[in-house]
């Protein structure tokens, strides 16, 4: 049973994060009992995080604004930026753009008027996310930079990596690959560090995309086969569909046919594991 309703929320998210939602409901359902829980917004914030979690956002939206309206009406200050951030990435995730905007515009205000720079960090992250899938990159890397900024603040021992490889994302879509394979570089040393090796994969596949729009050809395919074989045991089947479909487009346009069609036949494999209408758009394009 949870103590008192702050150590059973931290809980309760803490199982959400770990992928275990059936363990988390059942904290929620416990923080209810607790008296005086009922009404605190703290609840209604961890349901509509599981919520959320769980696929279910118009139930996620009405607690998510319940929370906030509580938070408000109490004085729960320490609360007002976490709703406002997670109701955003909920709206932003539901196509709702403009109403995702302000409300992480208003998390990021109430995170620096709080001094939290780790929270900052994740919310400047998202918005920057949001308005490179608007089209405004120039204003995604303002933001991703601040990012950077405040989450070494938020420690030393942070290393920003994921903000890193997203400014080289919009570096890459801004047309300066020269730029993103510098990027991209960092991130591979930090997670190779960190000994990370889903994450490294990633970013492997993301420097050898760099490589390749550059020119570096054999450089780009050794980072692209390492980072295949890095992700076979754990990455999830949509990533390696990528990252052969990439191969497979690399070796068509080498005229390395046998290589192609090896690439295709692995995509299909993906496809029957994951099946999706995604893959099979990517197979496609190898037709």
């Amino acid at each position: 049973e949870p103590a008192n309703v702050e150590a059973g929320a931290a809980l309760a998210l803490a199982l959400v994060r770990e992928q275990r939602p059936e363990e988390a409901a059942l904290f929620v359902t416990r923080l209810r009992q607790i008296p005086d829980a009922a009404d605190d917004p703290l609840v209604d914030y961890v349901e509509a995080t599981l919520a959320a979690h769980r696929g279910v956002p118009q139930q996620a939206l009405i607690l998510f604004e319940r929370a906030l309206a509580r938070a408000q009406a109490t004085g729960r200050g320490e609360l007002i930026g976490q709703i406002r951030a997670s109701h955003g990435r909920l709206l932003a995730t539901l196509g709702r753009r403009p109403e995702a905007k302000r409300e992480m515009e208003s998390a990021i205000a109430e995170f620096e008027r709080a001094a939290d720079p780790a929270s900052l960090a994740r919310v400047l992250n998202d918005l920057a996310i949001e308005l490179a899938q608007a089209h405004d990159l120039t204003g995604a890397s303002r933001l991703l930079e601040r990012a950077l900024v405040a989450t070494r603040a938020a420690s030393p021992t942070n290393s920003g990596a994921t903000i890193i490889g997203n400014l080289g994302n919009i570096d890459f879509l801004l047309g300066r690959p020269d730029l993103a394979e510098i990027r991209f570089r960092e991130t591979v040393a930090i997670f190779r560090g960190l000994d990370r090796m889903s994450k490294l994969s990633f970013a492997l596949h993301n420097l050898a995309s760099a490589l390749w729009e550059q020119g570096q050809v054999a450089e780009a395919r050794e980072r692209l086969d390492e980072a295949i074989e890095l992700g076979r045991p754990g990455a999830a089947a949509s990533l390696l569909d990528q990252a052969f479909l990439d191969r497979g487009c690399w070796d068509l346009e080498a005229g390395q046919i046998g290589g192609a069609v090896a690439a295709v036949e692995e995509v299909a494999r993906l496809a029957d594991e994951i099946g999706t209408a995604e893959v099979a758009a990517h197979r496609e394009i190898l037709r």
